[in-house]
């Protein structure tokens, strides 16, 4: 019998996370560029469909169907930004000391690891809607964990998927 399916049998009745066999790709990369609006043309060509990022001012998300948001002289350089290009594919991108380190991530079905679905609370928005427990929004990962034969299974990698609504 499996790792995976003793999990699944053992933690059915407790409501944890789900696993299921999975692999990631993962193709990183050093980008520079003479000015930062070659940075923002980068990203839109990538056609993100929803994200945030973090300037050194302010964070900024975007969902479905809504514009990336603008870089303006207020929002300062970007330092981190995580974006979900199609159902498989995500791009993740970090300030570094000479340009922006750029990781694209693309989920395969088949593989030896194994994927876990997890999420985050976001915090409101509006000042009225921050009150305890009130989190409607999330931020949503997959973690991919990979065998290493001193520890066992152990998390390894991890992509933004999305955003959902949802209860605590």
């Amino acid at each position: 019998m499996s790792v995976l399916k003793n999990y699944q049998d053992l933690t059915k009745p407790l409501h944890l996370n789900a696993f299921k066999e999975a692999r990631f790709t993962s193709n990183t990369e050093l980008i520079s560029f003479e000015k930062v609006e070659q940075l923002d043309e980068y990203i839109c060509n990538k056609n993100p469909q929803q994200g945030w990022i973090c300037y050194q001012s302010v964070v900024q998300r975007f969902m479905k169907g809504e514009t990336l948001p603008e870089r303006d002289e207020t929002t300062g350089y970007l330092l981190n930004a995580e974006f979900v290009l199609d159902g498989k594919r995500s791009l993740h991108i970090r300030m570094a000391e000479t340009g922006w380190i750029v990781n694209t991530l693309v989920e395969q079905k088949e593989g030896e690891d194994l994927l876990e679905k997890t999420h985050y609370l976001a915090m409101p928005e509006k000042e009225s809607e921050k009150t305890m427990g009130n989190f409607k929004q999330r931020l949503n990962y997959h973690v991919i964990w990979t065998l290493d034969n001193d520890n066992g299974y152990q998390p390894s990698n991890y992509r933004f998927t999305g955003f959902s609504e949802g209860a605590n």
